[in-house]
């Protein structure tokens, strides 16, 4: 919906904060705005969704609080209708108590902001900076000697900086072995990310914050009907806005039975719903036809965007390059916005979270039956992980990135929170923060910003998020099957029986008896063997710019001449993300 930057301290440079205000436009292309005092500054830009829109920073002027925010309140009187003013009253209080991270307010919503005490004067006293317990809207910081800077984007951040910013090395290795960086850390050396659900508090002079968890309270279900009534709940209050305003409601669909129930419970709630889907011509890993059953099932329209990978290069090359940080798999979301037509409300909707809250992964199966009657330990629980879902392993990654650990197993450890819970609610903890907020929601929330919309995700609400916490393990079902079993259809599979038995009363058997949906994926070995093979930088590794202090060249030569082992086109489509995204930012850099 918007972006946000500012911090305190040291103001940068009018340069610099034009620089940065450039790169956060593809944040909010329809307003812009910017406040310097002489030891804070804030600035905003917005995406309007709604007429009119809330200029911001917005401030409580008896108060001396300013704010900036991003994101939508799902419990406040038309949901969403004054989001800014609504959180504005909450924080005031919050601010001015004696400690703020203990008055905290429960906030039921996708949000992050920053809000600022200052003394009238152009001084700053306190900051407090926040996002929503899931994850969905981004939040980054730096802390410096002379200051501490916020902002949605980590290379808005960067473009405040003097010196050039230095990549980070073991973010790198994270994502050419498990396909994600893993927060707080960020692919530029010193920018951190506010981690899901934590709050910041600064208090002058000093710029090192106190920091908070927060997680969602448990909250009273809506009725008896357990979680399709929490379900419903969630998806009338995230689209209830679109509603009012009588705009559609397109929903992200692959004829799976995630997104099937969401469809199917957005059409209850009085939405206008559109069904969008991607199909790649001639390939196995298409899954239009799966999808227009499953549309003509539930009765909905479908609009197809039909993708051929020989025409594709141009597309993909656009969205890597302009992503915040680099991406292997957020590429399926960007071909749908790009050719897709335009939501006439800017809001879309995904059905992502159901596989992270409710048992959903084959390899969560595979973890619980490895471990059945044990309590694995941190460490024993993170290495099974790690081996179990790495895409390359530490030899190479010892090659291309010689000096960095190959293997880094403390933010899965620091992602398992509490040891002592039954390991269903272990990996759901795991899963949620190291892949859907690690990878999943940092790529759509980036994707859809791009195309100038904003990205709901219902099912990560929460009430959802308290609902799955409440579960005993025996709710979840136990393994059934073997080692990575892909059952013939939800119904006979042992994965997320709680959607599966809730989806029974409101989807049609045909797709609940479909076949089970695996994940989407792109024919990385088509585009790499076509269209971006002349692009590729194992073709001319010395003359690429990730070997610029970074990768090895002579490892990606021996890798493109099949010296060095790489399972699957998984690694050299990685290293390829991020060379077109480094030649962007070092671009972009020298603009500034």
């Amino acid at each position: 919906m918007c972006g946000l930057i500012g911090g305190v301290g040291r103001v940068p440079s009018p340069g610099r904060i034009e620089a940065a205000m450039r790169r956060l436009q593809i944040r909010g292309p329809d307003a812009q705005a910017m406040e310097l005092h002489h030891d804070y500054w804030m600035g905003h830009t917005l995406l309007a969704i709604r007429q009119p829109p809330q200029e911001q920073p917005i401030h409580a002027r008896d108060a001396r609080i300013a704010l900036v925010y991003n994101g939508e309140l799902y419990d406040t009187a038309g949901s969403g209708a004054h989001d800014t003013a609504a959180l504005l009253a909450r924080i005031v209080p919050v601010l001015r108590a004696a400690d703020p991270l203990a008055e905290r307010p429960g906030l039921n919503g996708d949000y992050a902001f920053a809000a600022v005490l200052h003394d009238g004067a152009g001084h700053w006293q306190r900051l407090l900076i926040a996002r929503d317990p899931a994850g969905v809207k981004p939040l980054y910081y730096r802390l410096t000697q002379d200051g501490f800077r916020f902002s949605s984007s980590v290379r808005a951040l960067a473009c405040c900086e003097d010196a050039t910013p230095a990549i980070d090395r073991r973010a790198v290795a994270g994502l050419l072995r498990h396909g994600s960086i893993a927060q707080p850390r960020t692919i530029i050396e010193g920018i951190h990310a506010v981690m899901p659900g934590e709050w910041l508090l600064l208090e002058a002079p000093d710029f090192t914050p106190r920091r908070k968890i927060v997680t969602p309270a448990p909250a009273p279900h809506p009725g008896r009907g357990g979680l399709l009534d929490v379900a419903m709940d969630s998806v009338t209050r995230q689209a209830a806005d679109v509603i009012a305003r009588g705009q559609h409601a397109p929903v992200f669909f692959s004829g799976g039975v995630d997104s099937a129930l969401l469809a199917r419970l957005l059409d209850r709630a009085g939405a206008h719903v559109i069904l969008r889907t991607l199909s790649i011509k001639d390939s196995v890993l298409d899954e239009g036809t799966q999808a227009g059953k499953a549309a003509r099932c539930l009765g909905l329209p479908l609009e197809t965007i039909e993708l051929d990978p020989a025409a594709a290069a141009g597309d993909i090359d656009r969205c890597l390059a302009a992503m915040d940080q680099p991406t292997v798999d957020a590429i399926n979301a960007a071909l749908v916005f790009s050719r897709g037509s335009q939501p006439d409300g800017r809001v879309v909707f995904t059905g992502t979270g159901l596989d992270e809250l409710y048992n959903g992964y084959v390899w969560n199966n595979d973890c619980l039956r490895h471990f059945a009657g044990k309590t694995p330990s941190p460490e024993a629980l993170a290495a099974w992980l790690i081996d179990r879902t790495s895409y390359c392993d530490g030899s190479v990654l010892n090659r291309l990135l010689p000096g960095t650990p190959p293997c880094d197993i403390e933010p899965i450890i620091a992602a398992d929170r509490d040891p002592t819970a039954a390991l269903h609610h272990r990996l759901r903890d795991i899963c949620l923060l190291r892949f859907t907020s690690d990878r999943l929601l940092r790529d759509l929330d980036d994707v859809a910003m791009q195309h100038g919309c904003e990205a709901r995700v219902p099912f990560l609400g929460h009430a959802m998020l308290a609902h799955a916490s409440s579960l005993a393990a025996d709710d979840l079902r136990p393994e059934t099957t073997g080692p990575g079993t892909v059952c013939d259809s939800y119904l006979t599979s042992p994965l997320k029986r709680p959607v599966i038995d809730a989806a029974r009363t409101v989807l049609p058997l045909a797709i609940l008896s479909g076949a089970q949906k695996r994940g989407f994926v792109l024919p990385y070995d088509r585009l790499m063997a076509g269209p971006l093979k002349d692009r590729l930088p194992t073709g001319a590794p010395y003359e690429a710019a990730l070997c610029r202090n970074l990768v090895d060249p002579e490892a990606l030569s021996d890798l493109s001449k099949g010296d060095l082992p790489a399972p699957g086109p998984w690694l050299v489509w990685t290293l390829y993300a991020i060379e077109q995204w480094l030649i962007d930012v070092n671009a972009e850099l020298r603009q500034t």
